[in-house]
């Protein structure tokens, strides 16, 4: 139905295609649940369990390299879910507020930058714009699934201003 509302065809197959609902669905549970811990704790713990979980990591070696895989592995999400999709819109949004979060932690702000994290959120926001505008005109916005809240363009704002 919102493909007929947005006249969007339908796209060509890519990785994300071969992702069943059930695993898009654990993506999406797993980013929320990632986003709000995020958000809870200050710069430092925060950097702290970002360095713990990518430890084992395959060339992880230095702090400094868990954060570039941290970052590489949280773009490669939103460059996977750049498809006109409530669920892969939901997935970008959550991963763009995961980076918000961890941007106060200054040692990812040029990290952010060089790996091109922006630039990727900008690509997945045009691709979706026009979903997002449909989902807000129909009214969609309702159940455990908020998609259209934070809308794209306040996360966008923010890493403009980076």
């Amino acid at each position: 139905m919102v493909r007929r509302c947005l006249g969007v065809p339908r796209q060509s197959p890519t990785r994300i295609d071969h992702i069943s609902d059930q695993e898009r669905e654990e993506q999406e549970a797993f980013l929320s649940l990632a986003q709000v811990i995020c958000d809870k704790l200050n710069g430092a713990d925060l950097d702290g369990a970002i360095q713990i979980a990518f430890h084992n990591e395959n060339n992880a070696g230095s702090v400094e390299r868990r954060r570039e895989i941290f970052v590489y592995k949280l773009k490669t999400i939103i460059d996977d879910n750049r498809h006109a999709t409530a669920d892969s819109l939901r997935i970008v949004k959550l991963c763009g507020q995961i980076a918000e979060s961890v941007m106060r932690c200054e040692q990812y702000v040029e990290i952010f930058r060089n790996k091109g994290f922006k630039s990727s959120l900008s690509e997945a926001s045009k691709t979706m714009s026009e979903l997002e505008s449909c989902m807000l005109f129909v009214g969609t916005d309702f159940g455990l699934n908020k998609t259209v809240r934070p809308l794209f363009s306040e996360i966008e704002e923010t890493w403009s201003e980076m």
